[in-house]
């Protein structure tokens, strides 16, 4: 039994590291047969070892391993939750927000089980090498030269046809993808500057840059998780189409009007600062080192321009629980995080208030006061009631005096389940989801009935598709976009722009890149100062 042993370690821990390099593209693939193939690189693995003995080779050996099972399932990860791919250089800082959205959707005993694995790759691929290096010494050495030479003429075969169907070398693909993907993330932050360079807005002269909305508020709120999807397809439809009726249908009586299109977003399933920046620089942000630009040379997007315009600008980002001192670049005179909004109530997962109290702390601190009594308000806000994991939904308090400082919340109902049951079942999911975005649909709602009027420009955003799972697709990139005013004229340049009348936006309504807004807003409103005696 003693001699038996190493060699049934030997064989077991190659079993489990095959299996760990056959995880395939996508992770619904693990259960069909077709997908478990011979990967490749344990048996380089093997070959390297044969070929250089010693503890030194063993643990190179074994370092490539773990680093080629960790940027695979960093790859799974990042498809599945935003849709895009993973280039590991810039997005591993994310692997934190991914272990609070698993504690949130997954419940702490499947997330942590998941981050024990991750973490035992490499002392498992160590292992592996040591235990291997070890019987090597003691096997034929023409049996594994044999091995290894099969394995070769097998691969070398399996890639000659049109579709490999035998072997697998996912491994050595993540590598060469990593490589190819921080070049072209490196190419794009030089684009992104190249870009930013050529500001179609520069030449509006100081005192004409947006006149016409000189004297109103202008409130730009960005709901989570909303895509085109969301008002379209099935489930998700019918409730949201007949929310946004019935939003439309209190507009009338109030003297409002809106008026709705779609803005393509470049990014899906999350990173929702992504949608943000390419909205408010005008530039096509469609990763992190283009983000990272956009922090450090921000100087003319959306908020500096309304602030040479004579607004107080104005930044509520109630999901930003860490310090952030870019913001000092963004052009806000004033901003509100987490910690800053006098939040009582309970969080609800990973939200860390509901929507209703983010508005009401901000209009109570910002637009209390009449107009005339003080600056106009150029106010973005970042609503994220309906981000992941969607539950527990609550209702909307009405009045909203009610709210006070949100300690009300401890005491409202809270539906929906726990959010690993929730994520357990698909219609489940789906029909969370639904509830989160009417929730957010029904906030604003009534936040229209009691703020808006002619002095103010409400624009609604969707930020990006949910995730795959929910959306159903890794395609669709458009967004809808809503204004709303008491003021006809602050809504004529919309229509002219190809926006339909009212809260739905439909396949007439105009399409547009989301780089499109700032050029258009600062050119739509902007003008010679009207005379004065």
């Amino acid at each position: 039994m003693t001699r038996t042993w190493p060699w049934l370690a030997a064989i077991g821990l190659s079993l489990t590291l095959v299996i760990a390099f056959n995880q395939p593209q996508s992770l619904a693939e693990l259960g069909h047969l077709a997908s478990w193939r011979l990967p490749l690189e344990p048996m380089t693995a093997l070959l390297v070892m044969l070929l250089l003995p010693g503890r030194i080779f063993a643990a190179l050996v074994a370092l490539v391993m773990g680093a080629m099972l960790w940027l695979r399932l960093g790859d799974q990860l990042v498809w599945q939750w935003m849709g895009r791919p993973f280039t590991a250089i810039f997005d591993i800082p994310l692997g934190l927000s991914l272990v609070e959205i698993g504690f949130a959707a997954l419940g702490w005993p499947l997330t942590l089980g998941l981050a024990f694995a991750a973490l035992v790759v490499l002392p498992l691929a160590t292992a592996l090498a040591w235990t291997w290096q070890a019987r090597l010494a003691q096997a034929p050495r023409a049996a594994l030269l044999g091995l290894v030479a099969v394995t070769a003429v097998l691969f070398t075969y399996d890639r000659l046809q049109p579709a490999p169907f035998l072997t697998t070398a996912h491994g050595f693909d993540q590598l060469r993808l990593q490589v190819e993907r921080s070049r072209a993330a490196l190419d794009a932050r030089r684009v992104w500057q190249t870009a930013y360079a050529v500001d179609p807005v520069k030449d509006i002269p100081a005192d004409h840059l947006l006149t016409g909305l000189r004297d109103k508020d202008v409130l730009l709120l960005w709901i989570e998780s909303l895509g085109r999807s969301a008002l379209t397809l099935d489930p998700f439809k019918d409730q949201l189409l007949a929310r946004l009726e019935d939003f439309e249908a209190d507009l009338e009586p109030l003297g409002l009007a809106a008026a709705s299109g779609w803005l393509t977003s470049p990014t899906i399933g999350g990173q929702s600062w992504l949608a943000h920046a390419t909205l408010a620089s005008g530039v096509w942000t469609t990763n992190q080192p283009s983000h990272r630009q956009y922090l450090q040379d921000a100087r003319a997007d959306l908020a500096h321009l309304f602030a040479r315009a004579g607004h107080k600008t104005v930044l509520g980002m109630p999901a930003i629980v860490s310090p952030w001192p870019e913001v000092h670049h963004l052009g806000f005179d004033q901003w509100y995080f987490a910690d800053h909004f006098g939040y009582r109530g309970p969080t609800l997962e990973w939200v860390t208030m509901p929507d209703q109290y983010t508005l009401w702390a901000l209009e109570n601190a910002e637009r209390a006061l009449p107009l005339a009594e003080r600056q106009p308000v150029y106010l973005q806000v970042a609503l994220i009631s309906s981000h992941a994991p969607f539950t527990p939904d609550i209702p909307v308090v009405e009045p909203w005096e009610l709210m006070g400082d949100g300690s009300i919340v401890h005491d409202l109902p809270k539906d929906g389940g726990a959010p690993r049951d929730v994520w357990r079942d698909h219609d489940t999911l789906l029909a969370a989801y639904t509830r989160s975005i009417d929730y957010t649909y029904e906030t604003l709602q009534s936040h229209t009935r009691r703020y808006a009027n002619a002095d103010t420009l409400t624009i609604l955003i969707g930020d990006h598709e949910p995730a795959s799972r929910i959306s159903g697709t890794t395609d669709e990139r458009a967004v809808p976009i809503h204004v709303i005013s008491g003021d006809p004229g602050l809504l004529e340049p919309f229509l002219d722009w190809g926006f339909t009348p009212g809260m739905t936006p439909t396949d007439a309504s105009a399409e547009y890149l989301m780089t499109a807004f700032r050029p258009f807003l600062a050119q739509a409103f902007s003008g010679p100062p009207p005379a004065t005696n």
